[in-house]
């Protein structure tokens, strides 16, 4: 048997983008009196996509700069970039895909003057996208006339209805920044229509057995695994292989890794966590551990589950951000999201069900559900109960995609 660690790619076929650059200009990386990277969310969601994002300060771009990428993103995070009268100029005549966030999104409407309309806060209202309805807060909202025919996403608020994203040919604008849900999902899912175009790929759930480790139930996780196994569900299992803290009383090691093989030989991934884990990899025959949880130094090659991170702030640490999809990495390796996750207050069953609820409209969207591994057995089992009741397709993370080329292939 060998140790499956696939990352979850059920999308990644019709998401990969073939030759050429995504080319990202903005004005700042903050919005106005304000410390918090907005540039930084933006180019994780473009690398859905494609990986290699060249980002160019609106002042310092150069026409050359244009003329090699694939693709031009332009942001305004809080005013128009400067961009230089020719680089103007090709922006307005380029037959590339094309996309205007925030005060840039005018480039998406022929003939609108630059810049936009000072921007305002819209702090309560219902994102309508796709027949669906989420509550959302606009701050900054950059204010545009757009005929009717060519909006996609709408605000409704106590002001009526304002375009939030709309599409005229090679052209997208979306009159927000998207760095968080639901506006994140809504953009990511435009630009799939204008960078893969004719691509219409499935939601999927992935369940995901977050951190079994020694001091684990393997009774309750060995219940788990006859579970799935008996219902066919694919799921990946994270494992913490390092030693435990003082006070803690563990299974046997080797009844730890029985456990993980019997997941193995049941249909389970195991992802191993960076670090001293690996080294007890040998345990399986033959091995193969590309699969790594959220490690301290990321293997852009190899298959990866968790969410990206970056500081929000100069002096703060890496926060993770929210991804609904997953994302390619520099190397030509995946992230899966693990974005589904009950909290310890209020109805859990309830919260795990409205979170793949909101996920699920989009495109090549997956659910990652988290099911700690330490909970009972029926507490587990009732988190995965609640995550199937929509009837969305099971994803293994196995046969998803074509693996990765891994640093750690034996």
């Amino acid at each position: 048997m060998r140790l499956a660690a696939l990352f979850l790619g059920f999308a990644l076929a019709g998401t990969a983008l073939a030759g050429g650059s995504t080319l990202l200009i903005y004005d700042s990386p903050s919005k106005p009196f304000s410390l918090q990277n907005e540039i930084e969310p933006l180019a994780i969601l473009l690398a859905r996509f494609d990986p290699t994002i060249e980002r160019r300060m609106g002042s310092e771009v150069r026409l050359a700069d244009m003329e090699k990428a694939a693709r031009i993103v332009v942001a305004g995070m809080g005013a128009f970039p400067a961009i230089s009268a020719p680089c103007l100029e090709y922006l307005e005549k380029t037959k590339k895909p094309l996309v205007g966030v925030g005060a840039a999104a005018t480039l998406a409407i022929p003939g609108s003057p630059r810049p936009s309309k000072p921007s305002v806060s819209l702090p309560k209202g219902q994102l309508v996208y796709l027949g669906r309805e989420w509550p959302a807060q606009v701050d900054p909202y950059f204010p545009a006339v757009v005929d009717s025919s060519l909006i996609l996403a709408r605000i409704h608020g106590a002001n009526g209805e304002k375009p939030l994203c709309w599409r005229s040919g090679n052209r997208l604008g979306f009159a927000a920044l998207p760095t968080a849900p639901p506006l994140s999902m809504v953009f990511s899912d435009a630009v799939m229509d204008l960078f893969t175009p004719g691509v219409s790929t499935a939601p999927g759930i992935l369940f995901i057995v977050r951190d079994f480790n020694p001091s684990c139930s393997p009774e309750s996780f060995r219940r788990l695994v006859d579970y799935f196994s008996h219902d066919r569900i694919p799921f990946a299992v994270t494992a913490q292989m390092r030693d435990l803290p003082e006070g803690t009383t563990p299974m046997p090691r080797e009844e730890f890794l029985a456990a993980l093989q019997y997941a193995e030989m049941h249909g389970g991934r195991i992802f191993i966590r960076g670090g001293e884990g690996l080294k007890d990899a040998e345990t399986f025959a033959p091995v193969k551990p590309c699969g790594i949880e959220e490690p301290a130094q990321p293997d852009p090659t190899a298959i990866q589950i968790g969410q990206p991170t970056f500081a929000r702030t100069p002096d703060d640490s890496s926060s993770p951000f929210f991804i609904h999809a997953p994302m390619r990495l520099a190397g030509g390796g995946w992230l899966w999201p693990a974005n589904v996750r009950g909290g310890l207050d209020g109805d859990l069953v309830t919260s795990i069900r409205t979170q793949v609820r909101d996920i699920i409209p989009f495109r090549g969207a997956v659910a990652g559900v988290v099911i700690p591994a330490w909970l009972p057995f029926q507490s587990m089992r009732a988190l995965a109960d609640a995550a199937r009741s929509p009837g969305i397709a099971l994803i293994d993370p196995l046969t998803a995609v074509p693996e990765p080329l891994s640093q750690h292939q034996p």
